[in-house]
């Protein structure tokens, strides 16, 4: 008898188990629904000092892809993130103005004497706390922000 209760308690914490991924599962497609009807974009900050090279491989490997800011709205929930004085690599780079994804930027909001390509290398882009942007050697060492998730 009590290899059968065994047998049946395990049969009801497996199908428990099932229910529970599996809502877990329905709430994941609907949060990821939402942030596509949405399109939503999450942000973190990473505050070890990178390349932009760097930044961006780790930005691939840990998340999805160094920070692309479309918008207005996107580059005002950027600057949330960025700690006063600091400037951080954000996705874009020249060759033409480009994101790190190779997709074409429309948006950009540049402090008045950027970009400026001095050296005639300057091919990424940084952000400051007043969330504007700027172009430095891609070489450089910053903090940056990356993008989160499928949107």
């Amino acid at each position: 008898m009590c290899s059968i209760i065994l047998n049946i308690s395990e049969i009801n914490f497996k199908i428990s188990e099932f229910l529970t991924n599996f809502y877990i599962f329905k709430l994941r497609n609907v949060l990821v629904l939402s942030k596509n009807i949405l399109n939503v974009k999450q942000h973190v900050f990473i505050a070890t000092p990178a390349t932009w090279i760097e930044a961006q491989s780790y930005c691939r490997t840990h998340h999805t892809d160094l920070a692309m800011i479309e918008n207005e709205a996107e580059n005002s929930a950027v600057k949330q993130l960025i700690p006063v004085g600091v400037d951080v690599w954000i996705g874009l780079y020249r060759v033409p103005w480009s994101w790190s994804d190779k997709s074409p930027s429309f948006f950009r909001r540049w402090v008045s004497s950027e970009p400026n390509n001095n050296g005639g290398i300057q091919n990424c882009v940084w952000e400051n706390t007043a969330h504007m942007w700027g172009d430095d050697y891609c070489n450089a060492t910053k903090v940056f922000i990356c993008e989160r998730g499928d949107y």
